[in-house]
């Protein structure tokens, strides 16, 4: 069943994603974390909720295994961990499938966060690492600070907000920078 949210819970997608029975199941382990849930927010009895939502995301090499087959937009992609045997059109291909495939996850978020009309609801995206994709000769994002490349320290960071939240703080119509 869906957790209560009155107490600390942990689920793991792994686990979320094969305890699926329903005719609706999540495709992928990351879709699964966003599975149903604004039925768990509503079945809440809590007065505030904080969610965090931990997606595997894009990390390299294995970009292709990253999204569903459908998500596959740009062409050709890498099927290959060895990067070296990929041209960069590859790699960025599958790279950028795997981000278009985040975006369908966080417009979920949204869409599920939106429909939650007596709700105020804030969502936060922030990526753990930023990702090189053969810049100066460095790919996926282990390198030592000292050499990494800006690539790994640039991460995507995103906040939405719900329009009942907004009107409560007063920040209609106002940029949030």
């Amino acid at each position: 069943g869906l957790p209560d949210l009155k107490t600390t819970k942990s689920e793991d997608a792994l686990s979320i994603f094969h305890a699926c029975k329903d005719k609706d199941c999540p495709a992928t382990k990351d879709e699964s974390l966003n599975w149903k849930l604004d039925e768990v927010i509503k079945k809440s009895t809590a007065s505030r909720i904080f969610i965090t939502l931990h997606q595997k995301g894009s990390p390299g090499p294995a970009y292709w295994k990253r999204y569903p087959h459908e998500f596959e937009y740009f062409t050709p992609v890498c099927r290959t961990s060895y990067v070296k045997a990929c041209s960069s059109e590859m790699i960025n291909n599958a790279y950028d499938n795997s981000l278009r495939y985040t975006d369908k996850l966080l417009a979920n978020i949204i869409a599920q966060l939106n429909s939650l009309a007596d709700v105020d609801s804030v969502m936060f995206y922030v990526s753990d690492h930023g990702e090189s994709l053969g810049e100066g000769g460095f790919f996926f994002h282990a390198a030592p600070n000292v050499i990494a490349p800006k690539e790994q320290f640039n991460i995507p960071f995103l906040v939405w907000l719900s329009s009942g939240f907004k009107q409560a703080h007063g920040l209609e119509g106002k940029a949030i920078i």
